[in-house]
């Protein structure tokens, strides 16, 4: 889990383009989006891994996973029930208390989404990378 200080978030009021950009070289496949200091969901980058985005200047805000109970994970759900809700969610909020204490990405090469594509993620929300955070 990638804890909360450490997530790499973007607003809501950025453009794809931008958040394109910062992501080439750490290729987070999800990135939190905050709106008003408060992450209000999820935005999904690693369609844009290796081509640029079909509308840059379209800001985050428009094209984002709204926060739901689906995103989220309580910090005491044991590691197998996490690993095998990521079929259909690759990434979750983890949530304690009333507090999001950080994002879960599990590891591994890659993981099939319910629609049968695999994708490519790694600890925290780094694309095939294994390192601590």
């Amino acid at each position: 889990m990638t804890q909360r200080g450490s997530l790499t978030t973007c607003l809501a009021s950025e453009s794809v383009g931008s958040l394109v950009a910062k992501n080439v070289v750490d290729q987070f496949s999800y990135v939190p989006v905050v709106r008003e200091g408060h992450i209000c969901g999820l935005y999904n980058a690693e369609r844009w891994f290796g081509k640029a985005p079909l509308e840059p200047e379209a800001l985050v805000g428009e094209d984002f996973e709204p926060l739901s109970e689906d995103q989220l994970i309580g910090a005491d759900v044991s590691i197998q029930e996490f690993v095998l809700s990521a079929a259909e969610r690759p990434a979750r909020l983890v949530v304690s208390g009333s507090e999001i204490r950080g994002l879960g990405v599990p590891r591994g090469p890659s993981q099939t989404t319910s629609s049968g594509r695999a994708v490519r993620v790694g600890h925290g929300t780094r694309n095939g990378d294994d390192r601590q955070d």
